[in-house]
């Protein structure tokens, strides 16, 4: 369930700085 770059995009905004977590290669918000 990697989300792709373009996902991440939609994501670029977390709370806080560095918010994201590597999944499958992949980061998303978590």
């Amino acid at each position: 369930m990697a989300i792709e770059l373009e996902e991440i995009k939609k994501y670029e905004k977390p709370v806080k700085p560095g918010y994201f977590v590597p999944v499958g290669g992949c980061y998303i918000k978590s």
